[in-house]
């Protein structure tokens, strides 16, 4: 979206949907940076959307919402997706292997799909998964297992639609470790929400203490 600001300037804005047909509901309303002209929004395959946007000054005074409870835009959601390439790799026997180092992509297709990865780790250290959201809002949740599949070491989220995740995690000894990959929501998928996930050695910088 496009927007000019006058007087106090642009503070925030407030996104808000509802199905259709529906109704408004404060509930569904989403607050976005003022300096943002664009966000992701994650619904229910095959659902339909409407939306209205606002905004609200640095004194955080909103402007009317458009006259007669009217949507601004809308949309109807896709119902089906084409899963990456590397399909399937839904549970640990089909883990890919992923390099140290090495980016690695996916997407998230089908609904509430996970990907699964192998990595094998030869010195005992901190190491750091880390998976961008490269497009389509893609946004994940990630959990690291030992050996044995079922030890859970660490598990992190995106903080949001289209955000970063990171887990860092101790490999007390070498061997292989899995990570499990899923979509942030049960109802976040698409053919290009599409992430990538590298795994790397945690550098260790020590610093002297210097006493005066």
């Amino acid at each position: 979206w496009d927007a000019a600001s006058t007087g106090a300037g642009i503070g925030s804005f407030e996104l808000q949907w509802r199905s259709e047909p529906g109704s408004w509901d404060a509930a569904n309303t989403l607050t976005i940076p003022g300096d943002v002209r664009s966000t992701w929004f994650a619904g229910q395959a095959g659902g339909s959307y409407a939306f209205r946007l606002r905004a609200l000054d640095a004194n955080s005074q909103p402007e009317p919402w458009p006259a007669g409870d009217a949507f601004e835009t809308s949309a109807t959601l896709p119902t089906t997706c084409i899963p990456d390439d590397f399909e399937p790799d839904d549970d640990l026997t089909q883990a890919r292997t992923l390099p140290l180092g090495i980016w690695a992509q996916g997407n998230l297709c089908d609904a509430d799909d996970p990907d699964w990865f192998r990595v094998e780790i030869v010195k005992a250290s901190d190491y750091s998964v880390t998976a961008p959201s490269i497009y389509g809002g893609a946004a994940v949740r990630i959990t690291i297992y030992a050996e044995d599949g079922e030890t859970v070491l660490a598990n992190g989220q995106a903080a949001g639609v289209g955000q970063i995740a990171s887990v860092r995690f101790q490999a007390a000894a070498a061997g292989n470790f899995y990570i499990k990959i899923e979509p942030l929501t049960t109802y976040l998928l698409g053919t290009d929400a599409l992430y990538e996930v590298s795994v790397v050695e945690v550098q260790k910088a020590f610093f002297p203490l210097v006493a005066r």
